[in-house]
């Protein structure tokens, strides 16, 4: 009887780590990113407007450069991954990877064919 209650007690605690709730990131956030391979690039402002349904993060990036879509977005619990194509001469794939934090969202975003990666953190803005 024991064993049964301890397989219990397992079994809810590993369904409620599964079903941890995703953070909410819906709506914009801003950030000074750099958005080319070389390194030589001034930061730019740049806005981030997610939506969240379930797991799926869309939504778009806007910097002095344009409008680029998300692709792939995902969000779970409170770490997201998305990535964006820069077109405007040469096409460049950006990889982000963030965080959720208290501070905002912590992101480290890598350019598809570079080594280079770059580390900058989203605030949101006022709704």
């Amino acid at each position: 009887m024991r064993l049964i209650t301890l397989e219990c007690v397992v079994l809810l605690l590993a369904v409620s780590l599964a079903a941890a709730p995703t953070s909410d990131v819906t709506g914009q956030w801003t950030a000074q990113t750099i958005m080319g391979p070389s390194g030589a690039e001034s930061p730019l402002p740049t806005t981030f407007t997610f939506k969240v349904e379930g797991g799926k993060l869309t939504g778009t990036v806007q910097s002095p450069r344009g409008t680029f879509e998300i692709l792939d977005g995902k969000i779970e619990g409170d770490a997201m991954k998305f990535s964006i194509l820069v077109t405007g001469g040469a096409k460049i794939k950006i990889l982000y990877d963030g965080k959720v934090t208290a501070d905002g969202i912590d992101f480290i975003s890598h350019y598809e064919g570079s080594d280079r990666s770059d580390h900058f953190l989203a605030k949101r803005l006022p709704a």
